[in-house]
C-alpha cells in the first residue's frame, strides 16, 4: 500500500504543475528511492524570467505522506 500511496501523490503533484500557465517547466524530476520514499525536484521559469526552483522529500509512513523536508 505505501507504493500506490506515493504514486498518488506524485501524481497529484504532477497534475497541480500542468495547470500553472505563463511559465514554463525546465525541470521536472522524480526520483523514487525506495516503495515509501521519493524526492522531487522541479524548476520552473515564469514569463517575467522569474525562477522558481523546489526540491522535496516525502516518505510514507502508515498510509499518509510525511513531509521530510522542502527547500525553495
Amino acid at each position: 500500500m505505501p507504493h500506490e500511496t506515493l504514486t498518488r501523490y506524485l501524481r497529484e503533484i504532477e497534475s497541480a504543475l500542468q495547470q500553472l500557465t505563463a511559465c514554463h517547466f525546465e525541470k521536472y524530476e522524480e526520483e523514487v528511492l525506495s516503495a515509501n520514499r521519493a524526492n522531487i525536484r522541479v524548476r520552473v521559469r515564469f514569463i517575467q524570467g522569474n525562477l522558481l526552483e523546489i526540491s522535496e522529500a516525502v516518505a510514507v509512513e502508515e498510509n499518509e505522506i510525511r513531509h521530510l523536508s522542502y527547500r525553495c
